[in-house]
């Protein structure tokens, strides 16, 4: 949109003249506000007051920009015409059907889905079918019902690693006309992250709907840290202050070390330092990357051969996951391992979840929105309003794999991360109902809905990360989120809340470097290969070298098998190999 400038004696005349689009309490009120201004609706007049200060102010909301140079302070109440839209289109006698990771009405992704059907075919005349696939069946099933040209789905919610092999495939529809479209629902790709907006584009073309905000964060037991005798305790053993939050892995490895084997919560039995999950052909690999990155991923302006990668080699296309940085994360994976309970080698999401949030056992760990989504719970929750929350820890030293040696920093570096699957919807280019399946996608992205996702949905497995989603106090006056929404409408404690947005927020938009997300053709099968090998070092078998070496003799074959230079075609693109590197927020 062309930027609008008006003068201040414009601005402040008759409301008729002005079009600036401001809401009150901080830009979202309730879940209306700017959220209904973002749903396919007949348009609409509106009437706000803003107070205005300072000179040369500059306010962006909406539908236009308003430039007004302002000596005082000058309340005005004005009008707003919203931007003109269309009635919502209408798709009677279709059925859309979506394949989503089977979680039931009350599980990832697929609760979504239950939880807003009536609406959305109440609203469109459609009808929504959903099928549930286990999650390690899901990629083969979305890509065999593709390449056969089944018919079975119109939509997939897939994981980030899926989308090379579909679009590649020529399997999945460009949304990019879709997107300009004023019939459908609207959501705004300048709120989605830099990070988020690379998985579900590919060469510059938008593929998927963002959905998810995946990444993984620390957290830790707010009470615990703010205990007297903690802090003076820790502070005699280890001879610094119990860091609130921990900057580093060793700093972790140290509150760790120190929170493990005793009884902290007065239950009368020990407790743990940490928890996490770390069975084989489930998480661990995700857990062990966001330990990794920080010592293996070594900031620069630009995605070039050494500065910003991680997977590979750029130009080669030798595997990178047994250089000295890698190696150094496993390591210290393995010494963390050492402060929970045994049994968590074996535990998948749900029983690590369980440990920390409902029986409250353990002091910290690192894991996905959903820990903070599910502390606020009262039904499942012992934790809520003792959450503390934070970016992952960086480290003082990064692998230079051009000079072959450690590069010092005087603080930390952090390596910001969407670990997880990023999940978002594409369209099957075999779908016979591709503008139902558009608006079911866009609608259900668009600002209202997503809120509700992130916050009244508990189970919904969609994390916040979209600009709507910050306060302005928490995001250096970028967010256009309440805090207060997340209270009264989420059910967040507030300081809880706080905590982990910010988390959020600094991890996304102020990281010194960004691990790449690994989604070219193939990705499926490397992270396979990385699972079972750190697996070996997990439980002993191998060392963390031997265990990594393994691997990529793996990820050598596996290129070699799929054509080194298609491979590293793909690489190049799916990472924006020569382009700056984008952390800060638009």
């Amino acid at each position: 949109m062309k930027e609008r400038k008006i003068s201040r004696r414009d601005a402040l005349s008759t409301a008729a003249k002005v079009a600036i689009g401001v809401v009150a309490a901080g830009v979202i009120a309730g879940i209306g506000g700017y959220y209904a201004g973002s749903q396919v609706a007949p348009a609409k007049t509106v009437t706000e007051t803003k107070t205005v200060t300072a000179p040369g102010t500059t306010i962006t909301v909406g539908a236009a920009t308003v430039t007004e140079k302002v000596t005082e302070t000058v309340t005005k109440t004005v009008t707003v015409t919203g931007p003109l839209t269309t009635p919502a289109v209408r798709f009677e006698g279709a059925t859309v059907t979506v394949a989503c990771m089977a979680g039931g009405p009350e599980g990832p992704h697929s609760s979504v889905l239950y939880y807003f059907k009536d609406e959305w075919e109440k609203l469109t005349g459609a009808k929504l079918n959903v099928i549930e696939i286990p999650f390690g069946e899901l990629h083969e099933k979305v890509l065999t019902d593709a390449i056969t040209g089944a018919g079975v789905y119109d939509v997939a919610k897939i994981c980030a690693t899926s989308l090379g092999d579909l679009v590649v495939g020529g399997y999945v529809e460009c949304i990019d006309d879709y997107m300009k479209d004023p019939r459908f629902p609207k959501w705004d790709p300048a709120h989605v992250p830099e990070p988020v907006r690379r998985c579900v584009t590919w060469g510059g073309k938008w593929y998927g709907i963002p959905n998810d905000c995946d990444g993984i964060y620390l957290y830790y037991r707010r009470d615990l840290w703010e205990d007297s005798y903690n802090r003076e305790e820790f502070k005699t053993k280890y001879g610094y202050e119990l860091p609130d939050p921990p900057k580093t892995w060793d700093e972790v490895r140290d509150c760790a070390e120190f929170f493990n084997g005793w009884d902290w919560n007065g239950d009368g039995e020990p407790e743990y330092g940490l928890c996490q999950s770390l069975k084989v052909a489930a998480q661990a690999w995700f857990k062990y990357l966001a330990v990794a990155a920080c010592y293996s991923v070594l900031p620069g302006p630009v995605v070039d051969r050494y500065h910003n990668v991680f997977h590979f080699d750029p130009e080669t296309m030798e595997p990178r996951i047994n250089k000295p940085g890698p190696i150094k994360g496993l390591e210290m994976l393995i010494e963390l391992k050492k402060y929970g309970p045994e049994a968590m080698i074996g535990w998948d999401i749900g029983p690590s979840w369980d440990f920390f949030v409902t029986k409250g056992k353990a002091a910290l760990t690192w894991d996905w929105g959903d820990i903070a989504r599910m502390a606020q719970d009262p039904k499942r929750s012992v934790i809520k309003g003792k959450l503390g929350a934070a970016p992952l820890p960086g480290s003082y030293e990064v692998w230079d794999e051009e000079n072959k040696t450690w590069k010092r920093f005087d603080r930390p570096i952090r390596c910001g991360n969407i670990l997880g699957c990023d999940w978002f919807y594409v369209i099957l280019k075999h779908s016979k109902n591709k503008e139902a399946a558009y608006h079911l996608c866009a609608w259900l992205s668009a600002p209202e809905q997503l809120f509700k996702t992130v916050t009244v949905i508990w189970g919904s497995g969609v994390d916040p990360g979209w600009r709507i989603h910050f306060p302005p106090e928490i995001s250096e006056g970028w967010g256009l989120g309440n805090l207060k929404e997340w209270v009264t409408v989420g059910g967040y404690d507030e300081r809880d809340a706080k905590a982990f947005l910010k988390a959020v927020y600094e991890q996304y938009f102020k990281s010194d470097t960004f691990l790449e997300y690994l989604k070219i053709p193939g990705a499926s099968e490397l992270m396979d290969s990385l699972d079972i090998h750190i697996n070996e070092a997990l439980v002993g078998k191998r060392s963390a070298k031997d265990a990594l070496d393994a691997c990529a003799r793996d990820w050598e074959r596996i290129v070699e098998e799929r054509g080194k230079d298609q491979m590293k075609k793909w690489y190049q693109e799916s990472i924006g190999y020569g382009l700056p590197i984008k952390i800060k927020p638009d």
